[in-house]
């Protein structure tokens, strides 16, 4: 199945979803994880009508900005370490793995230097893994006051200003470790990741 095929199946996938679910049509917007794949593979998916990519590193994602068009959307989709933080303003639309008050804080710190505001989503650990990253949701809710008090971030809304974004990681069923629940990610905001360009 070439790269146009792929796309407009999965298109026509999340359009079925939104029409079952009641939703607006083009109220979910596919982030195409480029992650691991060259830039000419993420220019081809462009070419075919995507505009979202996902990165998981900023590094990776820097060698492929200059490539595509300016009117591509990158979003951080993977762990954001603090010696990365001002590239990734730089560079990324929308930050989605916000995982702890103490990157929060120097995020903002970073973004009122550079004059940026930068939209975050913060990753909440649903189901309290040690193993995995983000915020564990009672402490969320004890740090949301300062969180939402830091000026300079945009914890970002989907479009008619629900409330705010996150990231949520969920224990896998059992049995599942390989399945398509476990490789993928759904946000409140209503992006859905894709794991391929």
């Amino acid at each position: 199945m070439s790269i146009q095929q792929n796309l407009e199946h999965i298109l026509s996938r999340i359009r079925a979803a939104e029409l079952r679910a009641g939703r607006p049509t083009g109220s979910v917007r596919l982030v195409a994880v480029s992650k691991t794949f060259p830039a000419e593979d993420v220019k081809a998916c462009h070419d075919a009508g995507q505009r979202i990519f996902g990165e998981n590193k900023v590094q990776e994602g820097l060698g492929k900005i200059p490539s595509l068009p300016p009117d591509t959307e990158w979003h951080l989709i993977g762990p954001l370490q603090r010696n990365k933080v001002r590239k990734a303003l730089e560079y990324f639309t929308l930050i989605h793995a916000v995982d702890s008050l103490r990157l929060a804080r120097f995020m903002d710190t970073v973004a009122q230097e550079t004059g940026k505001r930068p939209r975050i989503l913060l990753e909440v650990n649903v189901g309290n893994e040690d193993s995995k990253f983000g915020f564990f949701p009672e402490t969320l809710e004890k740090e949301w006051s300062e969180l939402s008090s830091l000026n300079h971030l945009d914890v970002h809304s989907p479009p008619g200003g629900k409330s705010g974004g996150g990231a949520a990681l969920f224990p896998p069923p059992p049995g599942a470790e390989g399945s398509p629940v476990r490789q993928g990610r759904s946000h409140a905001d209503g992006t859905v990741h894709g794991h391929e360009p």
